[in-house]
């Protein structure tokens, strides 16, 4: 979906979990890394604050900063990686005060919109490693309406340089946002600053859930998963990784093992049809 700007720009309209924060230093200088997790049109806005969220006035608490970030011409592909400040197309203005990530703990909210009516897409805490019942300082903030914890929104503990350890992450992206709450999987130190972006992952596989169709069957249902006319189906694992390639759908089913999500890309004359299959 996108809303158009009759001057110049069809924006893309973003969605909660359209957007992932992968990496950040809040050690001068400040430095974030975030994902698209969709395709996106050239001269779409999107903002980034470190304003906390405060439910008692179902806003943002003053006295921060505000980025706008604008998608650059020829737009972005799903599971691109963006790095402020290195990257172009940032601007950023204080509000009531001025954008700067606090060693003491401090927030990242990513909307569309605007400040005083915000639709938020992700947000990310780095504090006490939860959420805060209201926004009583810079260090502090509320879960905003809209984002779920542990999915379109991730609060860690107060190691304030992180970067997600890329190995093995999902490919699906509702498995990928889940998976990346997971403390676990993040390079953290309050020591030493981390490279961003880190140019050793690869996020482009993301791409292979977009378009899809969700199907749940049987080995006696395969006939709702493919047309005729295929030539090739690669199976991949919903974390990424290529099962096997085959030229009849009857290869299929003595591979692959029941009870496990699959992403399979179907491969016709005239175009690409991936099926996202849990098999029962």
């Amino acid at each position: 979906m996108c809303f158009c700007n009759t001057i110049v720009y069809c924006q893309t309209v973003l969605q909660p979990g359209d957007v992932a924060v992968i990496g950040y230093n809040f050690k001068d200088p400040d430095q974030f890394s975030f994902l698209f997790l969709k395709d996106v049109a050239a001269g779409t806005v999107v903002h980034i604050t470190d304003c906390g969220y405060d439910p008692a006035t179902a806003g943002f608490r003053v006295g921060e900063g505000d980025i706008t970030y604008t998608v650059p011409s020829g737009g972005i592909k799903t599971g691109v990686a963006v790095t402020y400040p290195d990257d172009a197309g940032f601007v950023t203005a204080g509000v009531s005060g001025f954008f700067g990530l606090s060693t003491d703990g401090d927030q990242l909210f990513f909307y569309q919109g605007s400040f005083a009516a915000p639709a938020f897409i992700y947000g990310l805490s780095v504090s006490s490693g939860g959420w805060d019942a209201a926004a009583v300082d810079n260090n502090t903030s509320a879960l905003p309406p809209g984002l779920t914890d542990g999915s379109t929104a991730l609060a860690q503990t107060k190691i304030i340089n992180s970067r997600l350890n890329c190995t093995g992450v999902a490919i699906d992206k509702s498995l990928f946002l889940n998976q990346i709450s997971d403390a676990t999987r993040w390079d953290r130190s309050n020591s030493v600053r981390v490279s961003l972006p880190d140019i050793t992952c690869d996020y482009t596989p993301l791409t292979l859930h977009m378009p899809h169709s969700y199907t749940d069957i049987d080995s006696n249902e395969k006939d709702v998963l493919v047309e005729d006319g295929y030539w090739k189906i690669e199976i991949y694992s919903a974390e990424g990784q290529l099962l096997l390639t085959v030229s009849k759908l009857e290869e299929v089913f003595i591979n692959i093992i029941k009870e496990k999500m699959y992403i399979f890309k179907v491969y016709y004359p005239d175009r690409l049809k991936v099926v996202k299959i849990l098999m029962q």
